[in-house]
């Protein structure tokens, strides 16, 4: 009986010791962390560890501001060709595509009715310039009144007036081409008879320039004066067109005026209608710096860039500094406000500092500053408006 009962003492003793040597284990391997955490701590906090970057100088650049505009490529003489009178379709030398010029018979429609009503109205004007001549005589010998006179000259002027109306009507029939153009698709063939006004064709005048009329903003149609270069963006380079008009009136909705520009030699890809985006200038020139584009950074409270500045022991640190940033030129953006021509940006690298990070300069980026020719605007990107124009600081 004594044998069973010291076994549960056994294991309960056994258990207890298990518990007491875990708890020196964890007691022991505590005391060493606090060491060693007393140990470090009087060692004082570990160096601050510089993050590689490189800068660009803060550069200065000439400039007119500019905004981009959707403009539509057109012809100088356009028109669609129209019948004024019906009349069935007896003849078409013209071919779809093809190249007209000046005079080129076009279409004939026919004119066997006319033609022969022409006859009829020619006799009649020999019938009543005969009458008159013998009214005129009868008149010298007194042997005609003034009423007879009078009526002989009405009929002799009514058989005239009904020659040229029906000529007038025979050359209607022909279509001619009035200008050097090049013609577009033509689905009118020979028996077709066409009703008044029915469209038969376009011919777009081939000239050596084109219109391109755009939309400006109320704001850059006040400085934009006649004879001003603008720019069409088309590749593979830009092509430089003069201003030459303005829209009376501005639109009612958009409160934007249309302005036309002439381009001379326009490329072969240019065609009538095609749209082409158009940089204008505006404005006086201003003075500015710009700077490389990664080197903004957004966030709420608007942009800013992180400036190299040395602190007093002379190490570099990263300083924030809020800009205005403008339009961009190249790779480069304008800054109006925010920067001094001193200032080195950091460009690389900016993206893992923070206020006051310890940095060390890599590679300089010493680029030149953006070339922009004297009377043509940089490039903006348009907006959902009509165009977008440069923030102002």
């Amino acid at each position: 009986m004594s044998g069973h009962r010291s076994h549960p003492l056994r294991v309960l003793l056994g258990s207890l010791l298990l518990i007491i040597i875990v708890l020196g284990v964890g007691a022991g391997l505590g005391w060493i962390k606090y060491q060693s955490i007393v140990a470090a701590s009087s060692q004082g906090p570990p160096p601050e560890m510089p993050e590689s970057i490189s800068t660009s100088p803060a550069l200065p650049i000439s400039f007119r501001a500019s905004v981009t505009a959707i403009g539509t490529v057109r012809s100088p003489q356009s028109i669609m060709l129209r019948n004024e009178i019906a009349g069935k379709v007896v003849e078409i030398p013209l071919q779809a595509g093809q190249t007209v010029e000046k005079g080129d018979v076009l279409l004939v429609l026919d004119k066997t009715v006319e033609a022969a009503m022409l006859l009829s109205a020619e006799a009649r004007q020999r019938m009543a310039k005969s009458m008159r001549e013998r009214t005129k005589r009868s008149a010298n010998a007194n042997a005609a009144s003034g009423n007879e006179i009078d009526q002989a000259e009405a009929e002799m002027a009514q058989a005239d007036a009904e020659i040229a109306r029906l000529r007038a009507v025979i050359e209607k029939k022909t279509f001619v081409a009035p200008f050097r153009a090049k013609a577009g698709l033509l689905n009118t063939h020979v028996g077709q008879y066409l009703s008044e006004g029915t469209e038969i064709t376009t011919l777009q005048g081939i000239d050596d320039f084109v219109h391109i009329d755009f939309m400006m903003p109320q704001l850059v149609a006040d400085t934009v004066e006649i004879g001003q270069d603008v720019r069409l963006l088309v590749e593979p380079a830009p092509l430089v067109a003069q201003v030459i008009a303005f829209e009376a009136l501005a639109d009612r909705s958009t409160r934007s005026l249309m302005g036309r520009a002439k381009l001379s030699h326009p490329p072969a890809f240019m065609q009538p209608n095609d749209s082409v985006e158009v940089e204008v200038s505006y404005g006086p020139t201003r003075d500015e710096i710009a700077i490389p584009a990664e080197a903004v950074r957004r966030s709420p409270n608007g942009a800013f860039v992180f400036v190299a500045t040395a602190d007093q022991t002379g190490a570099l640190r990263a300083v924030t500094r809020p800009v205005f940033p403008g339009q961009t030129i190249g790779q480069s953006v304008v800054i109006y406000k925010g920067l001094g021509a001193t200032d080195r940006v950091i460009v690389d690298g900016s993206f893992k500092l923070h206020e006051g990070a310890l940095v060390t300069e890599g590679v300089a980026n010493n680029a030149a500053a953006p070339e922009v020719a004297p009377e043509v605007a940089p490039e903006v990107a348009p907006s959902p408006t009509t165009a977008q124009l440069a923030p102002q600081p």
